[in-house]
């Protein structure tokens, strides 16, 4: 299967979309316009594309300056496992150093051993308010 990773933002709707299909929004429950301020907001994002079709996104956060918060990363379930999320991480690293930031992201539990075998490394401990 061949994927195609894209540095533009893709469009509200296109992004909606994804976030329903992760589960993600039942939580969040964003609409276009919510989606739109999500987008504006976000520093840098990298998307995967299978034929034409939305199948990972991920995105930093950042004042442009010092720290680059790593968050909403996922790929739809039929296309996990095929390397799609490591080459995503992989983009945002190099957009990480290539800014002179300091990179950062919160995961489950279950994910640490993933992340540690990409290089991540655990330096704090994570709260929610």
């Amino acid at each position: 299967m061949e994927f195609i990773y894209a540095s533009e933002k893709p469009a509200e709707k296109e992004l909606l979309d994804f976030y329903n299909q992760m589960g993600w929004n039942d939580f969040l429950g964003l609409d276009l316009v919510g989606m739109k301020r999500l987008i504006a907001g976000s520093y840098y994002m990298i998307s995967a594309y299978s034929s034409g079709k939305l199948i990972g996104n991920a995105r930093i956060i950042s004042d442009g300056v010092t720290n680059a918060y790593l968050c909403g990363l996922g790929v739809l379930e039929p296309y996990r496992k095929q390397g799609v999320a490591a080459q995503m991480i992989q983009a945002l690293k190099e957009k990480i150093n290539a800014d002179g930031l300091h990179g950062q992201f919160f995961c489950e539990e279950t994910l640490k051993e993933y992340y540690e075998k990409r290089g991540a490394t655990q330096f704090a401990v994570g709260m929610k308010i």
